[in-house]
């Protein structure tokens, strides 16, 4: 299916602002009517382009204190979809991503503090001592952008869910596209106290957006046809500053600040490798620029963060 002018603006609207129940907003950013935008979403499910949603929630606010990038060099000769199925199923691993480079590919990992992040690299050690050769860890100081939207530092401050939060968020989790109606019978409250509630956990930055699923058929017209892992060096002084102008980049989806040898680490998403090529020479061009490392991703596998990790 190729996909019109009109469906592409509704993916790229999803894809920056997610997606919620009703849909007013969306439509009036579009400048589209709320029927055409609902027959078009009707049709790019039934159609596969949009394969489901998930429910993107800010770990930060929910007790996640540390974010990780783990990076693993392989033995060689070892089975690799062995070690990247274990990784991708530890319950500490958001995403595992196979990738270009010194390394064979990279997990994004998800701690509630250093010691949960010290248990989970024995624990890989020890079971994948036979796979695993090296391993380097980049802790995040900061978040700038996630899943496509910037966030400020108080994005990161912790905010105590009371059990209704947490019924209202493992409902969304199993149902993202459940009305305020089917919620509300389903978590056995008032219309109008969920319809509050889930403002609060929009409006403090707790649930991010409603993201959609989109078949990779459709990755090249929709722009993310090729990604990239790419950490930068900043001059001394100047890494919010060129980090603020990064984020401003539709092209980067996540961005942190992070510790190691790079000041940086950011995931890209482009058309292609001629768009990825004319990015980097958009952004070697930044002031204050200094390095700056690629690393192709050829696969990846995402888990969307869960309610139920919190008690586990």
């Amino acid at each position: 299916m190729e996909l019109s002018s009109l469906e592409k603006r509704i993916m790229e609207d999803i894809r920056d602002h997610g997606i919620w129940a009703g849909e007013t907003a969306m439509a009036k950013r579009l400048n589209i009517s709320r029927e055409t935008l609902s027959y078009k979403l009707d049709k790019l499910e039934q159609e596969r382009v949009i394969t489901g949603f998930n429910l993107r929630i800010n770990p930060m606010k929910l007790g996640f204190r540390e974010i990780a990038y783990v990076f693993f060099k392989l033995k060689k000769q070892v089975n690799v979809d062995k070690v990247y199925s274990y990784i991708l199923a530890h319950n500490h691993v958001q995403s595992a991503i196979l990738a270009t480079g010194e390394y064979d590919f990279v997990s994004k990992v998800l701690f509630h503090d250093s010691r949960d992040l010290h248990s989970f690299m024995v624990d890989v050690q020890n079971r994948l001592k036979n796979y695993v050769e090296d391993m380097h860890v980049t802790i995040a100081t900061q978040v700038y952008k996630l899943h496509s939207i910037c966030l400020s530092a108080g994005d990161a401050e912790y905010f105590r869910p009371c059990e209704k939060d947490m019924k209202l968020l493992s409902i969304l989790f199993d149902n993202p596209r459940a009305s305020i109606k089917e919620v509300a019978k389903q978590a056995r409250m008032h219309r109008n106290t969920v319809s509050r509630r889930l403002n609060q956990l929009y409006g403090r930055r707790v649930i991010l957006k409603l993201a959609a699923k989109v078949n990779k058929e459709y990755y090249n017209q929709l722009g993310m046809g090729f990604w990239a892992i790419v950490q930068f060096d900043a001059e001394t002084g100047f890494v919010d500053e060129l980090a603020g102008k990064l984020s401003e980049m539709k092209e980067v989806h996540e961005l942190y600040a992070v510790t190691g040898p790079h000041d940086l680490i950011a995931i890209i998403r482009v058309d292609d490798a001629r768009s990825y090529s004319n990015f980097g020479k958009q952004i070697f061009g930044m002031p204050h620029m200094g390095r700056m490392l690629t690393s192709v991703v050829f696969q990846s596998e995402e888990k969307p963060l869960s309610p139920r990790q919190l008690t586990s």
